[in-house]
């Protein structure tokens, strides 16, 4: 079974994988298909959900990187 992990105290995700604790991390069963970028997703109690960024944060997306190139 796939988990999602994420730290106790920010509920930020810290780790995704077909393991069965890290150290650290609470694990939430996820659906095998399930991704999130690190460290900018959130654990709402219910869900994992986009967080949001400290300002000096950004995260690119896939058509951003593409843009670049």
């Amino acid at each position: 079974m796939k988990k999602a992990f994420y730290d106790e105290t920010t509920k930020r995700l810290i780790a995704i994988g077909f393991l069965e604790e890290i150290a650290g991390g609470v694990g939430v069963e996820v659906a095998d298909d399930f991704d999130a970028p690190l460290y900018v997703t959130q654990w709402d109690g219910t869900a994992f959900t986009r967080s949001p960024l400290p300002a000096n944060f950004t995260v690119a997306t896939p058509e951003d990187l593409a843009a670049a190139e």
